[in-house]
């Protein structure tokens, strides 16, 4: 009994250090991107800029008798690093929606351990998809959906939370025979 309590002590310890750890580096990402974005909108207005002034400049540059291919290709060179700086904050951006990914993973699966869990952790099992998994009490079972951060429902749960919530839920047997294999649908006893 005392190592039982041990054991849960340590895995909740370690998952507190790895949702911490977690939670930096999203604050950390999640900096680096809002930078990015920033950086970006700046780029996009240089360009339409970059843009608007070689059109503007090539007549003027005639006029004055400015080599404009070189002017151009000037503009131009610069124009392909405003695009390479795009392309890295695209990626940037990849990066940060994977992190919340991994983030959310990871608690959906330290979820039933946490000190806030509601029920009894052990009677919590895993599903996956297209519901996290369902908890079995004693007098009910509730299907459970864990979310991080401002994460919302798929519209495939949204469904199975409406079937749910209206009722549309059933027992099935299913039987493996030798000769043939059945299904028995168990009616509900509504009072």
């Amino acid at each position: 009994m005392q190592i039982a309590g041990i054991a849960e002590v340590l895995a909740l310890a370690i998952s507190i250090i790895v949702l911490v750890w977690l939670f930096f580096k999203y604050v950390e990402e999640k900096g680096k991107a809002r930078e990015a974005e920033v950086r970006n909108e700046e780029y996009e207005k240089r360009i339409g800029a970059l843009d608007e002034a070689i059109i503007a400049h090539k007549d003027y540059a005639t006029k004055c008798g400015i080599d404009y291919q070189t002017v151009a290709k000037n503009l131009e060179e610069e124009h392909k690093l405003l695009e390479e700086l795009q392309d890295k904050y695209a990626t940037l951006m990849n990066q940060k929606k994977s992190s919340e990914v991994r983030l959310g993973q990871i608690g959906e699966h330290i979820a039933p351990f946490l000190h806030d869990w509601p029920w009894e952790s052990k009677n919590f099992r895993f599903l996956g998809n297209p519901v996290d998994g369902i908890q079995f009490n004693e007098d009910e079972l509730v299907f459970v959906e864990i979310k991080t951060g401002k994460s919302q429902l798929s519209k495939n749960q949204r469904v199975i939370r409406d079937l749910i919530k209206e009722g549309k839920i059933r027992w099935a047997v299913f039987r493996i025979g030798e000769d043939k294999c059945s299904v028995k649908y168990e009616e509900r006893e509504d009072g």
